[in-house]
């Protein structure tokens, strides 16, 4: 008898440890994944900040060209597709179009034939806190992208796949730069 409830006791305390990994396996993965969510929400506040802030200052500081008219237009679309959007893969669509209408911009500006305006105050001030807004949405993507590594690293690795797996945790998608990125716009200061 005294055998029967030792191997009892024995089988009981591997459950109970078992059981005890597997809630720490679900509450660790559950972490990981709100942490990767919260980085994502300071990424959507910054692009939000961007998608407020461009247009004000475009108005204020470009005349109202054709040209530039058309770019205001893309740049209004994309803020709202991105507020529109539902999804993680809309609003990153949305901010690429962004960063497309955006590419575009500063060509139309620098071509512009203002020979008393060049880099005038405005276009200054415009520049400085353009810089600053992609610098911040810069940051926000490189922490949510760091806190999606983390997380996709602990459901692909053993053994966070297998409770990954038991309990539904799907793989995050990671920000990357919008197909043709990696080409800078080609400017044209008017030196022809």
């Amino acid at each position: 008898m005294g055998k029967t409830l030792l191997i009892l006791g024995v089988f009981a305390l591997i459950g109970i440890s078992i059981a005890l990994f597997a809630i720490g396996m679900y509450n660790n993965l559950q972490n990981l994944s709100l942490e990767a969510d919260n980085a994502w929400a300071k990424v959507q506040t910054t692009y939000q900040e961007r998608f407020d802030l461009i247009p004000r200052i475009v108005q204020s500081v470009v005349a109202q060209t054709d040209a530039e008219k058309e770019v205001l237009k893309n740049i209004a679309d994309a803020r709202a597709r991105y507020i529109g959007g539902t999804t993680t893969d809309q609003k990153v669509a949305a901010a690429q179009q962004l960063d497309r209408a955006v590419t575009t911009f500063f060509p139309i500006v620098l071509q512009e034939n203002y020979p008393n305006i060049k880099f005038a105050e405005a276009f200054k001030d415009f520049r400085t806190v353009y810089e600053g807004q992609e610098n911040r949405i810069r940051v926000e993507r490189n922490r949510y992208n760091d806190a999606v590594t983390e997380y996709n690293k602990a459901i692909k690795t053993f053994p966070g796949n297998v409770f990954a797996g038991m309990f539904g945790f799907k793989e995050k998608q990671l920000f990357e730069a919008a197909t043709g990125a990696e080409k800078a716009p080609d400017l044209d200061f008017g030196s022809k």
